[in-house]
C-alpha cells in the first residue's frame, strides 16, 4: 500500500515536469474509472470510456458532460480530488 502511494506520487511529479500525462496500466476497466475518476480526470474518463456503449441511458459525451459539471463544482469548492475506496455501495442514502 506504501510503495503504492509513493508510485503515485512519483507518477504525478513526472507528470507536472513533463507537462504530459503518462499512460496508465491497470488491473481492469473499473481500476482505471476508479483511478480517473477519484482525479476529476475528464480526459482520463474518456480515454477509457467506450462510443459504442450506453452509460445510464445516455450517449457518452453526455455522459461525460454530467461528470465534467460535477467535477468542475467540486474543483471550485477547492476539491481537487476524491478518495477511492474499494468496495460497493450498498444503501444509496
Amino acid at each position: 500500500m506504501i510503495l503504492d502511494l509513493e508510485k503515485k506520487k512519483l507518477l504525478e511529479q513526472l507528470e507536472e515536469l513533463s507537462g504530459s500525462k503518462f499512460e496508465q496500466v491497470f488491473k481492469g476497466s473499473l481500476d482505471g474509472f476508479a483511478y480517473y475518476f477519484s482525479r476529476l480526470d475528464i480526459e482520463g474518463l474518456d480515454s477509457l470510456l467506450s462510443e459504442h456503449n450506453s452509460y445510464d441511458g445516455t450517449s457518452k459525451a453526455y455522459y461525460l458532460k454530467l461528470i465534467e459539471e460535477a467535477f468542475n463544482k467540486l474543483k471550485r469548492q477547492g476539491i481537487t480530488s476524491l478518495l477511492a475506496v474499494p468496495g460497493v455501495c450498498k444503501r444509496m442514502y
